[in-house]
């Protein structure tokens, strides 16, 4: 999903990834699937994977305001690449052809970035905590900050209403009608 840069820019690396999160944050929000019973339903703990429609997705959070971490820079427009988790599972799982897979994609990063991988990359299925995979940060310092997602209340599901606009990180609004 490309947002057109003259609609959703912003000053930072941080800023591009709290517009993302808003975004995934309204999807959740009108997901009319109920959320899946086999996913935590905290990021903060093992086994939480963004859904929609009761699909497990990896987002990648790619933005233009990254210059070291150039790898996450796909040109002037915030970019999120979704990928169904079960694609990520199948080729690059927890087993010793998808450490050597995960490792090689790794290199790759790291000779294209000019900088060690992110530390955050982790395995899904060892346990490891998946949303600071979809926003990495420019530099390798340990990350303090929280995940932003909240869970809906199972009231929100009888909620019919849906809003009209994402909230962007500036306070603006920005149209998800195009």
């Amino acid at each position: 999903m490309v947002f057109h840069p003259e609609r959703v820019a912003a000053p930072s690396v941080a800023s591009y990834h709290q517009i993302a999160w808003s975004v995934l944050q309204f999807w959740h929000d009108v997901d009319p699937a109920p959320w899946p019973g086999t996913v935590a339903k905290d990021p903060h703990t093992p086994h939480w994977t963004m859904c929609f429609l009761g699909v497990q997705i990896f987002v990648n959070i790619s933005n233009p305001a990254h210059r070291r971490r150039r790898s996450r820079n796909l040109g002037p427009a915030l970019t999120l690449v979704i990928n169904p988790r079960e694609r990520f599972d199948k080729v690059a799982g927890d087993t010793p052809a998808g450490w050597k897979i995960r490792q090689r994609i790794r290199e790759r990063i790291e000779a294209y970035d000019g900088l060690a991988h992110s530390p955050a990359l982790g395995s899904y299925e060892a346990g490891e905590i998946e949303w600071r995979q979809y926003g990495l940060m420019e530099s390798n310092e340990p990350r303090t900050d929280r995940c932003p997602f909240k869970m809906r209340r199972d009231a929100a599901l009888e909620d019919t209403e849906q809003p009209n606009a994402i909230p962007a990180a500036s306070g603006q609004q920005v149209s998800h009608n195009g």
